[in-house]
């Protein structure tokens, strides 16, 4: 009797675990869908300005190159017993400013994975190249306008494998998600296309001096579609046109220092809107010599959303620096263990010591 009753709980206690991981993959596939129609934003967005707007394409005369690494919410997949994170986006970039021809060029590369499937791959990945233009207009001896636009190809895939459905668990009973046999049978329609592919176009306007700067760009203008399903096109409005605000200060608390190595504070904002839902980014950087920290708060409107914490080093012609997203939101600093994120900046510029009173608002980006 007591071993009918064990039989009993463990199999009541795997139906459970059963549930909970199917319950957890179908909803990291419409998560996944969710995310796709929003972009990635960066919590270091000022190590990855191209992805902002098109206009900071060429804000050195030197060649600038830089990398971004995001880790986002790993405890929202790893909590429920999948062994690795769920987002995560990784980002190379170059751009150049040609003082000839009064023109910026730039190249960047994004690479996204959404949602973790039932063998630990990735159920939705997205890989997306482009490249960007900017004019630069002396409007006086003080103020600059640029203007840029971004033309780029996306191309994303689902990873159908890794799906679990509840018709594949039973007709394999006993064996949970993760165990499935591959290629297990299931009622579930497959999508005409697992890979959609896109061309995009972007742009934007940003006005500057030697203290501030402030712009605006529309990414995805001509809203390309994006669907999976033949039988989904033009019941959709294609790719969510993304707004985006930007500005900030650079303050030098001591002029009288080597512009390079000296004391600034850099306050700064981002506003983003997508899809309906809004996010504002406000906070700034403090640096002395070779280092500096940053302090972000990150509004949802709907909820806050989380606390950002940075800290670098600048040396030479490269930059490294690290950032932690807090969680506020209900969903808890426990449930999401917060986001890491990782961004490099090699400048080809020679490192000069010349002293200088004159600000360079745009210092925190290169």
């Amino acid at each position: 009797m007591h071993n009918v009753e064990n039989s009993m709980q463990n199999r009541i206690l795997q139906t459970k675990r059963i549930a909970c991981r199917l319950s957890l993959t179908l909803s990291l596939f419409m998560i996944a869908f969710s995310v796709f129609a929003q972009d990635p934003i960066f919590s270091q967005f000022y190590n990855a300005p191209l992805q902002i707007n098109p206009a900071f394409a060429g804000i050195s005369t030197d060649p600038v190159v830089a990398i971004n690494y995001r880790d986002q919410g790993p405890g929202l997949v790893s909590r429920f017993g999948f062994p690795n994170g769920g987002y995560t986006t990784y980002a190379a970039s170059y751009d150049q400013f040609f003082p000839e021809a009064n023109s910026g060029i730039g190249l960047m590369i994004i690479g996204d994975t959404a949602g973790e499937g039932t063998r630990g791959g990735n159920l939705l990945s997205t890989n997306s190249i482009s490249g960007f233009y900017s004019y630069n207009l002396n409007v006086n001896d003080e103020y600059f306008i640029k203007f840029g636009m971004e033309a780029g190809f996306t191309q994303s895939r689902i990873n159908w494998a890794e799906l679990c459905f509840l018709d594949q668990l039973q007709n394999n009973l006993g064996v949970s998600c993760s165990d499935l046999p591959i290629g297990s049978s299931t009622s579930e329609t497959i999508p005409n296309n697992l890979t959609s592919s896109y061309f995009d176009v972007s742009m934007g306007v940003m006005v500057y001096s030697s203290r501030y700067y402030g712009g605006i760009s529309m990414k995805h203008m001509n809203t390309p579609d994006y669907n999976f399903y033949e039988d989904e096109n033009g019941l959709s409005n294609g790719l969510p046109l993304r707004l985006a605000v930007h500005g900030g200060y650079q303050l030098t608390l001591d002029p009288t220092q080597r512009r390079t190595f000296g004391a600034y504070v850099a306050p700064n904002f981002l506003y983003v809107r997508q899809a309906g839902l809004s996010q504002l980014n406000v906070g700034a950087i403090i640096g002395y010599q070779h280092f500096f920290v940053g302090g972000w708060f990150r509004h949802a409107f709907g909820n806050p959303d989380a606390a950002i914490i940075s800290a670098g080093t600048s040396v030479g012609k490269i930059k490294v620096s690290y950032s932690f997203d807090f969680t506020v939101s209900q969903l808890g600093i426990n449930s999401t263990r917060g986001a890491h994120e990782v961004g490099i900046i090699y400048n080809f510029a020679t490192v000069k010591g010349k002293k200088s009173n004159i600000n360079d608002c745009f210092s925190i980006f290169r």
